[in-house]
C-alpha cells in the first residue's frame, strides 16, 4: 500500500482550558498505571512490560456523558482526515481514549499501533487503522523534549534506525493533533524536564485484505 498523504495536522483540537480539563479528568480518576506493549507470544497476545521500550503511565477515558464532548471532537477529526487524505478506509468505531503521562526519563521507543491486517484483529474481528494523538501540555512551560517522531518510509517491514527520522515541531504545540495510519512507525523521545500529557485514540475497522 502506498499513500499520497501520510498524516494530517489539526490545529487547536482543544484550547488550553480544554486541555487542562482533560488532564484533570484523567488525574481525578486516580488510576494511571505503568504502560505495557502488546506482544504476540506462543500463548497468544499478551501485555509485556519492557521499560527499555516503553516507560510511561496511561489511563483510559471510558465513554460517558462527562467525556462525550472529547469523543465527538476526536471522532470528527479522524473521520475528516480519512476523507481529506482520500484514504476512505472502513471505520466502525473508536477505541476507548487513552491519556498518556510522561515524566522525566519516560519514553516510548519505535513501534506501530497496529499492522492493520488480519494478524492484529481483536475479538470483534476489527483492527486499528487510524491513529490520532493530541498534545495536552505546554512545551514552553510544562516539559522539555518528549518529541513525537516518525520513521520514513512508513510501511511495515521497511523502516529501521538508518532510515530518515521525521521530527515536526508542530507536534509540540498544545492542543494540536496529528492523524496518521496506525501502521506508521513512530516514537516518543525521553522527557528531560517536567511532565507531558497526550491524548491517544485509535479508529477500528475491517482488516486490509
Amino acid at each position: 500500500m502506498r499513500l499520497n498523504v501520510l498524516s494530517r495536522y489539526y490545529r487547536k483540537c482543544f484550547d488550553a482550558d480544554q486541555c487542562k480539563q482533560i488532564i484533570d479528568i484523567a488525574e481525578n480518576q486516580n488510576d494511571f498505571l505503568e504502560a505495557g506493549t502488546g506482544e504476540t507470544t506462543p500463548d497468544g497476545l499478551k501485555v509485556v512490560y519492557d521499560y527499555n521500550k516503553r516507560n510511561c503511565k496511561t489511563t483510559f477515558l471510558l465513554p460517558s456523558d462527562d467525556v462525550k464532548w472529547i469523543y465527538e471532537r476526536v471522532q470528527a477529526i479522524i473521520l475528516d482526515c480519512n476523507k481529506q487524505a482520500e484514504w476512505n478506509w472502513h471505520i466502525s468505531q473508536i477505541e476507548p481514549i487513552q491519556i498518556s503521562k510522561y515524566d522525566v526519563g519516560d519514553h516510548y521507543d519505535w513501534h506501530v499501533d497496529g499492522e492493520s491486517d488480519h494478524s492484529g484483529k481483536n475479538e470483534d474481528g476489527l483492527v486499528r487503522k487510524i491513529s490520532c494523538t493530541i498534545n495536552l501540555s505546554d512545551p514552553y512551560e510544562e516539559y522539555n523534549d518528549g518529541d513525537l517522531e516518525f520513521a520514513f518510509p512508513c510501511y511495515p517491514g521497511e523502516y529501521s534506525l538508518e532510515n530518515q527520522i521525521i521530527r515536526d515541531p508542530r507536534c509540540r504545540s498544545r492542543g494540536i493533533g496529528i492523524v496518521f495510519p496506525s501502521f506508521r512507525p513512530h516514537r516518543v523521545t525521553p522527557i528531560t524536564k517536567g511532565t507531558r500529557y497526550s491524548l491517544v485514540a485509535w479508529a477500528l475497522g475491517n482488516p486490509f485484505t
